[in-house]
This record gives C-alpha cells, sequence and structure tokens, in this order.
C-alpha cells in the first residue's frame, strides 16, 4: 500500500472522499466477503446496489479493479475458463489499513508542501 494514490473530496465523508459510488460499493464488498471474485459477479453485484436509475459499465468495474491491484489494495488469482484467463479479485488491506496509508500519504504530501516535518497526524 505503500504507493497508494487518491485524490480527497474534502466535501465527502468516509470512501466517498476517495472513491466514487460503484467503487465504495466494490470495496465494501471485498472487505465483507473477501474470497475472490471475478470481474462479472462484481459487476453484477455493484448494479444491483446502485440506486434506481444509476448503472456502471463493466469495463469501469474491470479498469477500478486492476487500479486497486496496481496499488496494492487487492491481488488477484489466475484462473482459465471458457474464452481463456480470468482474473478472481480478492483484497490484500483492511479498511483501517486503508484510512492508515491514507493518513501517511496525505501526512508526507502536507509535511512536503510545509517544507517542514512539523505536522504529526499520524502515529
Amino acid at each position: 500500500m505503500e504507493g497508494i494514490e487518491v485524490k480527497l473530496d474534502l466535501t465527502k465523508q468516509g470512501l466517498a472522499m476517495m472513491f466514487r459510488e460503484y467503487e465504495e460499493l466494490m470495496i465494501r464488498h471485498m472487505w465483507e466477503d473477501p474470497k475472490p471474485i471475478g470481474s462479472g459477479p462484481l459487476w453484477e453485484m455493484v448494479n444491483e446496489k446502485l440506486p434506481d436509475g444509476k448503472s456502471i459499465s463493466r469495463a469501469s468495474v474491470i479498469f477500478a479493479a486492476n487500479r486497486y491491484v496496481e496499488n496494492g489494495m487487492w491481488a488477484f488469482e489466475d484462473h482459465t475458463g471458457k474464452g481463456g484467463h480470468h482474473r478472481r479479485y480478492y483484497p490484500l488491506v483492511t479498511e483501517e489499513e486503508l484510512w492508515t496509508a491514507v493518513a501517511k500519504a496525505a501526512q508526507n504530501k502536507l509535511n512536503l508542501s510545509a517544507d517542514t516535518s512539523v505536522l504529526q497526524l499520524v502515529e
């Protein structure tokens, strides 16, 4: 999780500060049920839980999942099946570990901006 890159929207709260609604649904699902899951079932779950009138493409789910792999939040198992290779994603970090990494990244950025290490946000 060392290389986490997120943009914070300080007008929002919780995971909504960093993630779109469908991304938060994906992440929360993985924490609640951490067994490996493919993009198809993940996409179906997200679209079932989104409010009426909202939907998201399977490509958006795949791009988000791969971004979480690159950030070190998730990993995947490679499975072969109909149509070739398929990734089954699973979480590598807990919610607490994610928030700790975000706090450390924010502290580092603030310290760089202030050109000092006087900010002690995370111990």
